[in-house]
Protein backbone atom coordinates (compact mmCIF):
# COMPACT_ATOMS: atom_id res chain seq x y z
CA UNK A 1 0.00 0.00 0.00
CA UNK A 2 2.86 2.32 0.69
CA UNK A 3 4.58 1.59 -1.91
CA UNK A 4 1.30 2.36 -4.33
CA UNK A 5 1.41 5.33 -2.64
CA UNK A 6 5.00 6.10 -3.26
CA UNK A 7 4.54 5.37 -6.73
CA UNK A 8 1.73 7.79 -7.30
CA UNK A 9 3.26 10.72 -5.66
CA UNK A 10 6.32 10.21 -8.39
CA UNK A 11 4.35 10.02 -11.25
CA UNK A 12 2.37 13.63 -9.59
CA UNK A 13 3.97 16.52 -11.55
CA UNK A 14 3.73 19.88 -9.64
CA UNK A 15 2.92 22.98 -11.55
CA UNK A 16 4.99 25.58 -9.67
CA UNK A 17 4.08 29.32 -11.31
CA UNK A 18 7.01 31.30 -11.81
CA UNK A 19 8.47 33.12 -9.26
CA UNK A 20 9.36 36.78 -11.18
CA UNK A 21 7.00 39.44 -10.00
CA UNK A 22 7.32 41.32 -12.44
CA UNK A 23 5.32 38.83 -15.16
CA UNK A 24 1.54 39.74 -14.84
CA UNK A 25 -1.54 37.71 -16.77
CA UNK A 26 -1.44 39.42 -19.50
CA UNK A 27 2.10 38.04 -20.57
CA UNK A 28 1.16 34.90 -20.03
CA UNK A 29 0.81 33.17 -23.31
CA UNK A 30 -2.91 33.40 -24.67
CA UNK A 31 -5.41 31.06 -25.76
CA UNK A 32 -5.96 31.00 -29.65
CA UNK A 33 -9.29 32.82 -30.82
CA UNK A 34 -9.67 34.04 -27.00
CA UNK A 35 -11.93 37.37 -26.73
CA UNK A 36 -9.92 40.22 -24.78
CA UNK A 37 -12.40 42.87 -22.62
CA UNK A 38 -12.62 46.45 -24.00
CA UNK A 39 -9.97 48.24 -22.62
CA UNK A 40 -11.13 51.22 -20.55
CA UNK A 41 -10.92 54.80 -21.36
CA UNK A 42 -8.73 56.54 -18.77
CA UNK A 43 -10.09 59.97 -19.65
CA UNK A 44 -13.32 59.13 -18.26
CA UNK A 45 -12.95 59.45 -15.33
CA UNK A 46 -11.75 63.11 -15.10
CA UNK A 47 -15.45 64.07 -16.95
CA UNK A 48 -18.37 65.28 -14.97
CA UNK A 49 -21.92 63.09 -16.26
CA UNK A 50 -23.25 66.13 -18.60
CA UNK A 51 -19.61 65.36 -20.59
CA UNK A 52 -20.10 61.79 -20.75
CA UNK A 53 -21.28 60.91 -23.96
CA UNK A 54 -24.59 59.20 -24.16
CA UNK A 55 -26.37 56.98 -26.62
CA UNK A 56 -29.66 57.96 -27.75
CA UNK A 57 -32.68 55.54 -26.62
CA UNK A 58 -35.84 55.77 -28.07
CA UNK A 59 -38.50 53.01 -27.61
CA UNK A 60 -39.95 50.97 -30.37
CA UNK A 61 -43.65 51.34 -29.27
CA UNK A 62 -46.62 50.33 -31.43
CA UNK A 63 -47.38 54.08 -32.01
CA UNK A 64 -43.73 54.99 -33.03
CA UNK A 65 -44.31 52.01 -35.79
CA UNK A 66 -47.29 53.34 -36.83
CA UNK A 67 -45.47 57.24 -37.45
CA UNK A 68 -42.68 55.85 -39.17
CA UNK A 69 -45.65 53.92 -41.86
CA UNK A 70 -47.43 56.35 -42.17
CA UNK A 71 -44.41 58.47 -42.89
CA UNK A 72 -42.94 56.26 -45.36
CA UNK A 73 -47.09 56.59 -47.03
CA UNK A 74 -46.76 60.18 -46.96
CA UNK A 75 -43.08 60.17 -49.11
CA UNK A 76 -44.40 57.28 -51.33
CA UNK A 77 -47.88 59.74 -52.36
CA UNK A 78 -45.47 62.64 -52.65
CA UNK A 79 -43.57 60.25 -55.43
CA UNK A 80 -46.42 59.43 -56.76
CA UNK A 81 -47.81 63.29 -56.91
CA UNK A 82 -44.67 64.13 -58.37
CA UNK A 83 -44.42 61.49 -61.22
CA UNK A 84 -47.83 61.84 -61.83
CA UNK A 85 -47.42 66.01 -62.11
CA UNK A 86 -44.20 65.19 -64.83
CA UNK A 87 -45.95 62.49 -67.08
CA UNK A 88 -49.30 65.24 -67.47
CA UNK A 89 -46.41 68.19 -68.44
CA UNK A 90 -45.10 65.38 -70.71
CA UNK A 91 -48.25 64.96 -72.61
CA UNK A 92 -49.38 68.71 -72.20
CA UNK A 93 -46.06 69.82 -74.32
CA UNK A 94 -46.36 66.67 -77.00
CA UNK A 95 -49.70 67.78 -77.56
CA UNK A 96 -49.33 71.59 -77.73
CA UNK A 97 -46.33 70.86 -80.36
CA UNK A 98 -48.32 68.28 -82.28
CA UNK A 99 -50.75 71.08 -82.75
CA UNK A 100 -48.94 73.63 -83.72
CA UNK A 101 -46.76 72.12 -86.00
CA UNK A 102 -49.80 70.18 -87.37
CA UNK A 103 -51.00 73.91 -88.99
CA UNK A 104 -47.17 74.61 -89.50
CA UNK A 105 -46.84 74.73 -93.64
CA UNK A 106 -43.41 73.41 -92.88
CA UNK A 107 -44.15 70.28 -91.44
CA UNK A 108 -46.67 69.41 -94.65
CA UNK A 109 -43.94 68.04 -96.80
CA UNK A 110 -45.15 65.18 -98.27
CA UNK A 111 -42.34 64.45 -101.02
CA UNK A 112 -38.78 64.28 -99.63
CA UNK A 113 -35.37 63.05 -101.09
CA UNK A 114 -32.57 63.76 -98.91
CA UNK A 115 -29.80 62.89 -102.26
CA UNK A 116 -30.82 62.24 -105.90
CA UNK A 117 -27.72 61.61 -108.14
CA UNK A 118 -28.09 62.50 -112.01
CA UNK A 119 -26.62 59.38 -112.63
CA UNK A 120 -29.86 57.49 -111.63
CA UNK A 121 -33.26 57.55 -112.90
CA UNK A 122 -35.93 58.42 -110.37
CA UNK A 123 -39.47 58.32 -110.54
CA UNK A 124 -42.32 58.68 -108.18
CA UNK A 125 -45.61 57.48 -109.15
CA UNK A 126 -48.30 60.45 -109.52
CA UNK A 127 -50.57 59.01 -106.60
CA UNK A 128 -48.40 59.28 -103.80
CA UNK A 129 -47.30 63.30 -105.02
CA UNK A 130 -51.06 65.22 -103.23
CA UNK A 131 -52.72 67.69 -104.84
CA UNK A 132 -52.55 71.08 -104.29
CA UNK A 133 -54.80 71.72 -101.12
CA UNK A 134 -56.39 74.64 -103.75
CA UNK A 135 -56.28 73.22 -106.31
CA UNK A 136 -53.18 75.20 -107.78
CA UNK A 137 -51.49 77.17 -104.90
CA UNK A 138 -47.83 74.43 -103.96
CA UNK A 139 -44.20 74.96 -103.25
CA UNK A 140 -41.10 73.33 -104.35
CA UNK A 141 -37.28 73.37 -103.18
CA UNK A 142 -34.18 71.54 -103.33
CA UNK A 143 -30.12 71.65 -103.31
CA UNK A 144 -28.86 71.82 -106.62
CA UNK A 145 -24.70 71.33 -107.06
CA UNK A 146 -23.85 70.99 -111.26
CA UNK A 147 -20.92 69.10 -111.59
CA UNK A 148 -20.05 69.07 -115.25
CA UNK A 149 -21.93 72.28 -117.13
CA UNK A 150 -20.62 70.32 -120.75
CA UNK A 151 -22.53 66.94 -120.30
CA UNK A 152 -24.51 66.84 -123.31
CA UNK A 153 -23.61 69.79 -124.37
CA UNK A 154 -25.92 71.49 -127.06
CA UNK A 155 -29.42 69.97 -125.76
CA UNK A 156 -31.90 70.49 -123.63
CA UNK A 157 -31.12 68.47 -120.08
CA UNK A 158 -33.42 67.14 -117.95
CA UNK A 159 -33.50 67.84 -114.01
CA UNK A 160 -37.24 66.91 -113.34
CA UNK A 161 -40.38 67.26 -114.05
CA UNK A 162 -43.86 65.98 -113.41
CA UNK A 163 -45.98 65.11 -116.09
CA UNK A 164 -46.23 62.15 -118.77
CA UNK A 165 -42.97 59.62 -120.16
CA UNK A 166 -41.65 61.32 -123.28
CA UNK A 167 -41.79 58.73 -126.28
CA UNK A 168 -38.01 58.69 -126.97
CA UNK A 169 -36.56 57.36 -124.26
CA UNK A 170 -33.53 59.93 -124.89
CA UNK A 171 -34.16 63.80 -125.03
CA UNK A 172 -32.28 64.75 -127.50
CA UNK A 173 -33.62 68.13 -128.31
CA UNK A 174 -31.87 71.98 -128.93
CA UNK A 175 -34.91 73.87 -129.40
CA UNK A 176 -37.34 74.59 -126.70
CA UNK A 177 -39.94 74.86 -128.84
CA UNK A 178 -39.98 71.11 -130.17
CA UNK A 179 -38.97 70.15 -126.33
CA UNK A 180 -42.34 71.88 -125.19
CA UNK A 181 -44.10 70.23 -127.97
CA UNK A 182 -43.39 67.09 -126.70
CA UNK A 183 -43.44 67.48 -123.18
CA UNK A 184 -47.17 69.52 -122.62
CA UNK A 185 -47.72 68.46 -118.90
CA UNK A 186 -45.40 70.21 -116.63
CA UNK A 187 -46.41 71.25 -113.08
CA UNK A 188 -43.09 71.79 -113.07
CA UNK A 189 -40.47 70.81 -115.65
CA UNK A 190 -37.00 72.05 -114.17
CA UNK A 191 -34.37 72.26 -117.26
CA UNK A 192 -30.49 73.05 -117.46
CA UNK A 193 -30.02 75.54 -120.70
CA UNK A 194 -28.48 73.81 -123.54
CA UNK A 195 -25.39 76.53 -123.85
CA UNK A 196 -25.86 78.83 -121.12
CA UNK A 197 -25.19 78.29 -117.60
CA UNK A 198 -29.04 78.98 -116.79
CA UNK A 199 -31.52 77.10 -115.37
CA UNK A 200 -35.53 77.23 -117.16
CA UNK A 201 -38.62 76.20 -114.56
CA UNK A 202 -41.57 75.66 -116.65
CA UNK A 203 -44.72 75.28 -115.81
CA UNK A 204 -48.40 74.25 -117.94
CA UNK A 205 -50.91 76.86 -117.65
CA UNK A 206 -54.34 77.00 -119.12
CA UNK A 207 -56.09 80.26 -120.54
CA UNK A 208 -59.95 80.07 -119.58
CA UNK A 209 -60.58 83.86 -120.69
CA UNK A 210 -61.02 85.30 -124.54
CA UNK A 211 -58.44 84.14 -126.85
CA UNK A 212 -56.52 87.01 -128.60
CA UNK A 213 -58.01 85.64 -131.60
CA UNK A 214 -61.55 86.00 -130.93
CA UNK A 215 -61.47 89.71 -129.91
CA UNK A 216 -62.03 91.41 -133.15
CA UNK A 217 -62.18 95.26 -132.11
CA UNK A 218 -58.28 97.08 -131.04
CA UNK A 219 -59.29 98.53 -127.83
CA UNK A 220 -61.09 94.52 -126.46
CA UNK A 221 -57.57 93.25 -127.67
CA UNK A 222 -55.29 95.56 -125.71
CA UNK A 223 -57.68 95.53 -122.71
CA UNK A 224 -56.10 92.03 -122.49
CA UNK A 225 -52.13 92.20 -121.34
CA UNK A 226 -51.49 88.74 -122.83
CA UNK A 227 -52.65 90.27 -126.13
CA UNK A 228 -51.45 92.65 -128.96
CA UNK A 229 -53.08 94.45 -131.17
CA UNK A 230 -50.66 94.78 -134.53
CA UNK A 231 -53.13 96.84 -137.02
CA UNK A 232 -54.70 94.29 -138.82
CA UNK A 233 -56.12 91.63 -135.66
CA UNK A 234 -55.18 90.66 -132.29
CA UNK A 235 -52.38 88.74 -131.55
CA UNK A 236 -50.97 86.53 -128.50
CA UNK A 237 -47.80 88.40 -127.24
CA UNK A 238 -45.62 85.82 -126.79
CA UNK A 239 -46.94 83.22 -129.57
CA UNK A 240 -43.71 80.60 -128.64
CA UNK A 241 -45.66 79.81 -125.08
CA UNK A 242 -48.09 78.01 -127.00
CA UNK A 243 -47.62 74.16 -126.72
CA UNK A 244 -49.68 72.98 -130.23
CA UNK A 245 -50.01 75.43 -133.27
CA UNK A 246 -52.74 75.42 -135.80
CA UNK A 247 -56.53 76.57 -136.07
CA UNK A 248 -58.42 76.44 -132.77
CA UNK A 249 -62.17 76.21 -132.21
CA UNK A 250 -61.61 79.34 -129.84
CA UNK A 251 -65.12 79.03 -128.57
CA UNK A 252 -65.18 75.38 -127.68
CA UNK A 253 -61.45 74.30 -126.81
CA UNK A 254 -59.26 75.71 -123.80
CA UNK A 255 -55.41 76.07 -124.89
CA UNK A 256 -52.33 74.95 -122.89
CA UNK A 257 -49.43 77.40 -122.69
CA UNK A 258 -45.91 76.38 -121.67
CA UNK A 259 -44.87 78.90 -119.37
CA UNK A 260 -41.34 79.59 -117.58
CA UNK A 261 -38.83 81.48 -115.90
CA UNK A 262 -35.16 81.52 -116.03
CA UNK A 263 -32.50 81.52 -113.35
CA UNK A 264 -29.24 82.74 -115.39
CA UNK A 265 -25.69 82.47 -114.20
CA UNK A 266 -25.26 79.63 -112.25
CA UNK A 267 -22.12 78.99 -111.45
CA UNK A 268 -21.02 75.32 -111.31
CA UNK A 269 -19.41 73.03 -108.71
CA UNK A 270 -21.27 75.27 -105.77
CA UNK A 271 -24.51 74.05 -103.87
CA UNK A 272 -27.49 76.58 -105.12
CA UNK A 273 -30.56 76.79 -103.37
CA UNK A 274 -33.94 77.09 -105.35
CA UNK A 275 -36.85 77.31 -104.43
CA UNK A 276 -40.69 78.41 -105.39
CA UNK A 277 -44.08 79.06 -104.34
CA UNK A 278 -47.55 79.85 -105.73
CA UNK A 279 -49.27 82.48 -104.41
CA UNK A 280 -52.92 83.00 -105.70
CA UNK A 281 -51.71 81.50 -109.00
CA UNK A 282 -48.89 84.20 -108.76
CA UNK A 283 -45.43 82.61 -108.81
CA UNK A 284 -42.38 83.48 -106.20
CA UNK A 285 -39.14 82.03 -107.00
CA UNK A 286 -36.54 82.33 -104.84
CA UNK A 287 -32.43 82.04 -104.83
CA UNK A 288 -30.24 80.89 -102.04
CA UNK A 289 -33.15 82.06 -99.67
CA UNK A 290 -33.93 85.45 -101.09
CA UNK A 291 -36.54 86.71 -104.26
CA UNK A 292 -35.94 86.71 -107.37
CA UNK A 293 -38.47 87.06 -109.78
CA UNK A 294 -42.03 87.11 -109.10
CA UNK A 295 -44.19 86.16 -112.30
CA UNK A 296 -47.95 86.61 -113.09
CA UNK A 297 -48.34 84.02 -115.44
CA UNK A 298 -51.38 84.46 -118.91
CA UNK A 299 -53.28 81.22 -117.93
CA UNK A 300 -54.32 79.37 -115.07
CA UNK A 301 -51.22 76.74 -113.37
CA UNK A 302 -52.18 73.48 -113.81
CA UNK A 303 -51.21 70.93 -111.34
CA UNK A 304 -51.57 67.54 -113.21
CA UNK A 305 -51.78 63.77 -111.57
CA UNK A 306 -48.76 62.35 -113.61
CA UNK A 307 -45.76 60.55 -111.85
CA UNK A 308 -42.98 62.80 -111.03
CA UNK A 309 -39.53 62.01 -112.87
CA UNK A 310 -36.42 62.91 -111.98
CA UNK A 311 -32.87 62.73 -113.85
CA UNK A 312 -34.11 61.71 -117.68
CA UNK A 313 -31.16 60.91 -119.97
CA UNK A 314 -30.37 63.46 -121.24
CA UNK A 315 -29.60 64.69 -117.88
CA UNK A 316 -27.59 67.13 -116.31
CA UNK A 317 -24.09 66.02 -114.52
CA UNK A 318 -24.85 66.87 -110.67
CA UNK A 319 -27.14 65.93 -107.73
CA UNK A 320 -30.33 67.16 -106.20
CA UNK A 321 -30.28 67.69 -102.14
CA UNK A 322 -33.58 67.86 -99.62
CA UNK A 323 -36.03 67.97 -102.40
CA UNK A 324 -39.17 68.73 -100.44
CA UNK A 325 -42.63 69.15 -102.39
CA UNK A 326 -45.67 70.93 -100.22
CA UNK A 327 -49.12 70.97 -101.54
CA UNK A 328 -50.08 74.62 -100.20
CA UNK A 329 -48.27 78.17 -100.72
CA UNK A 330 -45.06 78.83 -98.36
CA UNK A 331 -44.06 81.99 -97.09
CA UNK A 332 -40.90 83.55 -97.98
CA UNK A 333 -39.84 82.99 -94.35
CA UNK A 334 -40.96 79.36 -94.56
CA UNK A 335 -38.77 78.65 -97.16
CA UNK A 336 -35.76 80.40 -95.46
CA UNK A 337 -35.88 77.89 -92.72
CA UNK A 338 -35.57 75.29 -95.73
CA UNK A 339 -32.73 77.32 -96.83
CA UNK A 340 -30.78 77.10 -93.66
CA UNK A 341 -31.35 73.39 -93.43
CA UNK A 342 -28.09 72.51 -95.18
CA UNK A 343 -27.11 69.10 -96.41
CA UNK A 344 -24.21 67.20 -94.38
CA UNK A 345 -22.36 67.32 -97.93
CA UNK A 346 -18.68 68.05 -98.31
CA UNK A 347 -19.62 71.38 -100.47
CA UNK A 348 -19.82 73.37 -97.39
CA UNK A 349 -17.42 74.31 -95.22
CA UNK A 350 -16.87 71.89 -92.59
CA UNK A 351 -17.05 74.36 -89.74
CA UNK A 352 -20.47 75.96 -91.48
CA UNK A 353 -21.47 72.67 -90.93
CA UNK A 354 -20.69 72.14 -87.26
CA UNK A 355 -22.17 75.07 -86.37
CA UNK A 356 -25.36 74.71 -88.17
CA UNK A 357 -25.90 71.44 -87.16
CA UNK A 358 -25.19 72.17 -83.35
CA UNK A 359 -27.27 75.39 -83.15
CA UNK A 360 -30.40 73.04 -84.48
CA UNK A 361 -29.51 69.81 -82.45
CA UNK A 362 -28.61 67.20 -84.93
CA UNK A 363 -26.05 65.50 -82.96
CA UNK A 364 -26.05 62.37 -85.53
CA UNK A 365 -25.29 65.30 -88.17
CA UNK A 366 -22.88 67.26 -86.04
CA UNK A 367 -20.88 63.78 -85.75
CA UNK A 368 -20.92 62.95 -88.55
CA UNK A 369 -19.47 66.06 -90.09
CA UNK A 370 -16.95 65.80 -87.30
CA UNK A 371 -15.16 62.77 -88.19
CA UNK A 372 -15.38 63.75 -92.01
CA UNK A 373 -12.74 65.09 -94.48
Amino acid sequence: MANNINTKANNKVDIVAPKNNNIVPSDLPQPINSLQPPQFDETLKDLNWDEIPKIEEQLITVDNLYKKIDSLNITRYNLIIIITIIIVLIIIIFLVYYFYNKNDPIQNVKVFIEKQSSTNKYVIDGDFVNLPKDGYDYSMSFWIYIKDYYEDYTYWRHILHKGKEPINKIIEYKSWKSLSQEFQDQSPGIWLHPNKNSIRIAFTTEITKDYCNSNFLENTCNNKNYCNWDGLGCKLKDEHAFTKEGNIDYENTDKKLIEYIDLENIPIKNMHFISFSFEQKVLNLYMNGKLYKTKKFLGTPIFNKEPLHFNLKNTFNGSIYKFRYVPLSLTSDDLLKYYNDIPNVKYFPKSLRLKTFAKKFKVKDFIYALLSD
